[in-house]
């Protein structure tokens, strides 16, 4: 381990992995020693930044050569745009974005409740949030940036995507929330029986008291198999816990 940098030695130790998980398990080790370990960790998890924003703007591109429109209209007849009008006319903006919610004209209410400020502001985005959320996953990452939120949306997350959620904590968590916030998603993770995702979450928390768990029982597993003592198997658990003391040694928490 001594005789190269220990990112290099993480990265050859997942490039030469037969297993998945275990290469898995070596490249989040890796990304714990890097300067910009959270985009580094956005990397790993397999989400590109450049790749996603040429894709997004291929796509914009792409709709305005074949003349395609900007999204779904909802038609409002002329009545409702009467009350719409009156209701600004005496400076009830909450019956106007009533009547844009009940005909399905979001945007319209958004802004009306932004002209409007305050209490309906915030209400409203949050009507909209529980109206749409269902339809539009996204949102609730939207609901969690503008609410500073991000516990409620680990908890309401789903565990089998859990690479999407801990790459929104990395982007949007702040440094001193987001330990916490991989450890709530590893509880998560490890409640709905996925100890191995549950221990790459503890690992990005940096703590070793959770993420050897998962560990421990891998070596218990291979203790057992082997009828006594897997010796390879005990090499092995000393070899992640030196490096990931190493790693932890250097930092509180991953940088961004």
């Amino acid at each position: 381990i001594a005789s190269s940098p220990l990112s290099d030695y993480c990265q050859t130790r997942a490039s030469q992995a037969t297993e998945p998980s275990e290469a898995q398990l070596w490249a989040f080790m890796r990304v714990i020693f890097e300067t910009n370990a959270r985009q580094q960790l956005l990397d790993t998890l397999g989400f590109d930044h450049d790749a996603i924003s040429q894709a997004a703007s291929s796509y914009v591109e792409d709709e305005a050569v074949h003349g395609n429109g900007a999204g779904e209209k909802h038609y409002m007849s002329d009545a409702v745009e009467d009350l719409v009008k009156n209701a600004l006319l005496v400076g009830n903006f909450q019956a106007a974005v009533d009547c844009c919610f009940q005909t399905g004209n979001f945007a319209d209410a958004l802004i009306l409740a932004s002209c409007s400020g305050g209490e309906l502001w915030a209400k409203t985005q949050e009507r909209y949030f529980e109206a749409q959320s269902a339809k539009k996953p996204f949102l609730l990452t939207m609901s969690a940036m503008i609410q500073n939120n991000f516990k409620d949306l680990v908890l309401k997350s789903d565990p089998s995507h859990w690479h999407e959620t801990l790459a929104i904590l990395s982007t949007y968590g702040s440094a001193e929330e987001f330990p916490g916030l991989c450890i709530a998603l590893g509880d998560l993770l490890e409640k709905n029986g996925d100890s191995q995702g549950a221990s790459l979450c503890y690992m990005c928390s940096l703590s070793l008291e959770l993420a050897v768990r998962y560990w421990r029982e891998e070596l218990q597993h291979a203790n057992e198999k082997a009828n006594g003592f897997d010796v390879a198997a005990v090499h092995e658990f000393v070899i992640r816990v030196s490096v990931f003391l190493m790693a932890v040694g250097q930092k509180a928490s991953l940088e961004d």
